[in-house]
């Protein structure tokens, strides 16, 4: 869906409110884009494209642009306005940044992802296809989806992925125990309430005011075509993670960062 900024919308001031709303719900937030980009650098000797899905307006993807400056960064997203924000943000990049509205619950992303950078599965020995991305990552966006929506998704990005490639994903990771859980919700939402409101947006109001702004209740169609969260808040744990993406024929899955409710993990692709 294509609609336009509105005449005067300032889009340093609303990039960086996500950001500093973001901030408030996502303690150490830096850390967590700087494990991705370490882990990419230490497994990719020369990343040429790297894939975000659930982009949002590109917070990780525009770090990975400068980390990288030989890959093409591919962010995919279902809502139109963050993809807004995200191509507004990334013109300086040039063609090295792509952006594509598209449901990752659905199989089309792979193909229109192929298609926008004009690259084609190849098919390895075995048979099995072989995808052409060295990276895919993903920062809070995938406990949005049901647990069966992930666990397809895995497999897709399996298939998205060049042998060698890695998935990375900074997400909301259960703990084992209900009792861990409640300790973490805790520390994690005094957390949040400590921080004023002149300071950050909570989440609701950083949507109020930019509807506002973009004259266009973006916040509301996002949810007319994507429908309500499937997931859960806390994420699903690190384990039901690796099994799943054991079964969708990565290795070496792991943990790579943690701070109580929250987690880098990541595989490689055989």
């Amino acid at each position: 869906m294509n609609f336009r900024l509105p005449d005067g919308f300032d889009m340093t001031h609303w990039a960086a409110r996500w950001e500093r709303m973001q901030e408030r719900y996502l303690a150490r937030r830096e850390e967590r884009f700087a494990v991705i980009a370490d882990i990419i650098a230490a497994t990719q000797a020369s990343p040429r494209l790297i894939i975000d899905i659930g982009c949002g307006p590109g917070s990780l993807a525009l770090r990975l642009l400068r980390a990288f400056e030989g890959a093409t960064v591919v962010g995919v997203d279902f809502d139109p306005a963050l993809l807004l924000l995200a191509r507004e943000r990334s013109k300086e990049f040039g063609p090295r940044a792509r952006w594509i509205e598209t449901d990752l619950r659905e199989e089309a992303w792979l193909s229109q992802v192929n298609e926008r950078c004009e690259v084609d599965a190849a098919k390895a020995p075995g048979g099995e296809v072989s995808g052409a991305a060295d990276a895919i990552v993903s920062a809070t966006a995938l406990h949005w989806l049901s647990a069966e929506a992930l666990e397809a998704l895995y497999k897709r990005v399996a298939r998205a992925l060049r042998p060698g490639g890695v998935f990375l994903n900074a997400d909301h990771a259960a703990a084992s125990s209900q009792l861990v859980q409640a300790l973490w919700d805790k520390q994690r939402y005094a957390a949040i309430d400590a921080v004023p409101l002149d300071e950050a947006d909570d989440w609701r109001g950083f949507w109020r005011a930019f509807n506002d702004a973009l004259k266009f209740d973006a916040c509301a169609l996002g949810k007319q075509m994507r429908g309500d969260m499937e997931g859960v808040e806390e994420g699903m744990p690190l384990q039901w993670h690796f099994e799943k993406l054991a079964a969708a024929g990565f290795h070496h899955q792991d943990c790579l960062w943690r701070l109580g409710g929250d987690a880098v993990y990541g595989a490689i692709r055989p």
